[in-house]
């Protein structure tokens, strides 16, 4: 990491975010801004804001939603900026939130940095067309390694900043933890109900929270939970808690989620129908038990304890590392 820079992530007020990102409040060149865009951006004001971002329209009314939040949320708090060249990664659910004042304010007060937009989610997820986001972004970023490849963006693996959450020390009290959204996915949703029914008839002990499901899909209501919405450090909780974690991926989605990073962060068994696990794209070590629709669940397996190295998984997910991967790309297209 080259120390004439400074590196600037701006973040909605997540819980998720602010763990997952928090190693850039440990690095001496590195700043994370956390955005409260307030009451007055919700899903009226978000139109006019997409409206300005994408056609050029409202302008007036869009910047008045949000230029005193980037004043006063963004480049009031910047520091450490002199003699070093900045670059700012911005998570795409601040410009989905701020639109292109964020961006226009930004390059008044420092025009010669540099402007990375990270979509941590499907592109279909995002309200603002693409085409707005490489008009005011230098560099975008993807979490899914085919969607990079689809959109012609940038893959970049999603950061998870380890927490030591004395996990060595805990023992299990369920078998299969599960947490996820079903929203208009019913391929997703078949397959965890699957994947339930299965550890169900083998005896398993399992630990289900799934929301975005209308009644109609919530089966064993009595014994999953629907429809709770659970904190991110709630959710590492029950990873800890469980023998193993199940990772069902949306369709259409490739790279793992932080399902995965947590399992393999914390030590826990993994079972997942992750493409990218499949290729070996991504580490398929013991505690992985790749999954797919001709695939039983091994109960045995998720019952024993497979060793994990821990240190591997803490260096390829650091903030660090995550940066280095964004300073490669810039430096490669600079030549």
């Amino acid at each position: 990491m080259d120390d004439d820079k400074s590196f600037y992530f701006l973040t909605l007020e997540s819980k998720e975010t602010e763990f997952l990102y928090s190693g850039f409040k440990h690095i001496s060149n590195g700043q994370m801004l956390v955005i409260n865009h307030g009451k007055f951006i919700n899903r009226i004001t978000r139109h006019i804001i997409r409206m300005y971002a994408q056609d050029e329209k409202l302008g007036i009314l869009a910047k008045a939603l949000t230029k005193r939040i980037v004043q006063g949320q963004v480049i009031n708090k910047i520091s450490n900026v002199y003699g070093k060249k900045c670059i700012f990664i911005v998570y795409a659910r601040v410009y989905e939130s701020l639109g292109r004042t964020l961006t226009d304010e930004l390059r008044k007060v420092f025009p010669d940095a540099v402007y990375c937009v990270y979509f941590a989610d499907l592109q279909r997820r995002f309200s603002i067309n693409l085409e707005s986001y490489k008009r005011d972004f230098d560099y975008l970023f993807n979490f899914d390694k085919k969607q990079a490849e689809q959109y012609n963006l940038h893959y970049l693996l999603e950061p998870f900043t380890y927490m030591p959450m004395n996990e060595s020390k805990i023992t299990p009290i369920y078998d299969v933890t599960y947490v996820g959204r079903v929203k208009n996915d019913m391929k997703r949703y078949n397959e965890i109900m699957r994947v339930y029914k299965e550890c169900r008839a083998a005896g398993l002990k399992c630990d289900f929270h799934i929301v975005d499901a209308p009644r109609k899909l919530q089966q064993y209501a009595g014994e999953i939970e629907y429809n709770k919405f659970m904190r991110f450090d709630e959710i590492i909780e029950h990873v800890i808690l469980s023998r193993a974690v199940l990772e069902i991926l949306q369709t259409d989605e490739y790279s793992p989620t932080t399902r995965y990073t947590e399992a393999c962060l914390y030590g826990r068994n993994l079972i997942t129908n992750c493409e990218g696990i499949k290729d070996k794209f991504y580490k398929n070590e013991s505690n992985i038990f790749v999954l797919d629709e001709s695939t039983s669940i091994n109960a045995p397996w998720i019952k024993e304890t497979h060793e994990v190295n821990k240190g591997d998984y803490i260096t390829m997910f650091s903030i660090e590392s995550f940066i280095a991967s964004i300073e490669k790309v810039i430096k490669e297209a600079d030549k």
